[in-house]
């Protein structure tokens, strides 16, 4: 290989290979990387875009064209900060590469912090994409770190360093553990966009009747997931995969599969009895006569508004069981919404409660209000 010579000023220095110089960067995906033996920061060229394999959905295209119309119609070159931040899964890294794409500049990649990056950063004169994803986790940035970048990458954001360019950074984040430095303050982070850990119900739909093949488990599927906690694109990638390799409903693998179910939260009125004190008692009648009743200021006494949080439906319980830690089932009655109960720390107390819906099940599109505590006849009581 021939030897040739890099001019720097007025240095000179022989090394050996045929180079292309070129003054800006080609629009495509980049790699930042440092040789471990120089410490000389490089750029490998990946892609001229990224890629996706499957179908997209829920992405948030209000978000994607009011960057991409910041960045076209700025009347002065300034930099401008994306922040995407929600749990893994919920569709934040897509929508980066997604902003990407149409952005149609150079994208370079920053895994983490390395000595000279900063300096290497600013020394891009021209327009292009910094994309950090998993900020939080891969780019910490803490007093002390200013030799890894630190204060300097923040007032590249600022853009003190130039203004003829324009360097969109865009980041992403499981958690919002970053730098204060970079929350509330728009010269660096102009957009913060939180994603949800449940999918859109309408994209629910979609995703469901686009990729589950037996469409007889639809139902099945459908009330799982709205069961859960937590509904990312991910975890329904996951359930709908698990029915389509086995052909099987959810009753199959529920008690097994990696998810977390919601609690069960009723709506109740309550009374304790207090078999020693007469005028606290009331038959079970009466209390569910008064239970039952709208409210009125007007009557001597009401059963008290609560919630009752199970982890499993009432209709699962039976006499005998422990409804909560310290109460014992001495009888229930669904058809009346009745479940009577001994307190076995202080067992001259029975509890009468009145559930005001057994069918009531978690749901992740609930509206929550409706439970305990919501209503304004609570205060009352």
């Amino acid at each position: 290989m021939s030897k040739v010579f890099l001019k720097r000023g007025g240095v000179y220095s022989q090394t050996e290979g045929n180079f292309d110089v070129i003054p800006t960067l080609d629009n495509g995906i980049y790699q930042l990387v440092q040789n471990p033996l120089t410490g000389e920061i490089l750029l490998d060229r990946m892609a001229d875009e990224f890629k996706f394999g499957f179908k997209l959905y829920g992405i948030d295209d209000t978000l994607v064209k009011h960057v991409l119309n910041t960045y076209n119609k700025q009347e002065h070159k300034h930099n401008i900060g994306v922040l995407l931040n929600g749990a893994k899964g919920t569709g934040k890294t897509v929508t980066a590469k997604v902003l990407c794409n149409k952005l149609g500049l150079p994208v370079i990649i920053v895994d983490g912090p390395i000595r000279g990056l900063a300096s290497f950063l600013a020394g891009i004169n021209h327009d292009c994409v910094f994309f950090f994803d998993e900020f939080e986790k891969n780019f910490r940035l803490t007093e002390g770190d200013e030799d890894l970048a630190g204060e300097d990458l923040l007032s590249i954001m600022d853009g003190v360093y130039n203004s003829e360019f324009c360097h969109i950074f865009i980041l992403t984040t499981n958690e919002l553990r970053i730098n204060d430095n970079l929350l509330c303050r728009p010269s660096r982070i102009r957009y913060l966009k939180s994603f949800g850990d449940v999918i859109d119900h309408k994209i629910l739909e979609e995703f469901v009747n686009d990729n589950l093949r037996n469409k007889d488990y639809y139902d099945e599927v459908m009330d799982f997931i709205d069961s859960l906690t937590i509904a990312t694109i991910d975890i329904v990638k996951s359930i709908v995969d698990e029915v389509n390799i086995h052909n099987c409903g959810v009753s199959e693998f529920r008690s097994f599969f990696n998810v977390k179910e919601a609690t069960y939260r009723y709506s109740t009125r309550e009374w304790v009895v207090d078999k020693e004190r007469k005028n606290s008692f009331v038959s079970v009648d009466d209390f569910l006569d008064r239970a039952k009743a709208p409210y009125n200021k007007d009557l001597d006494w009401r059963p008290g508004y609560s919630c009752l949080t199970l982890n499993k439906s009432i209709k699962k319980f039976s006499e005998g069981d422990f409804l909560t830690q310290r109460n014992k089932i001495q009888k229930i009655d669904l058809s009346r919404g009745l479940v009577v109960c001994e307190d076995t720390v202080y067992r001259n107390q029975i509890r009468y409660i009145f559930i005001e819906d057994i069918d009531e099940k978690p749901s992740i599109y609930g509206d929550s209000s409706r439970y305990a505590y919501g209503y304004e006849d609570y205060f009352y009581d």
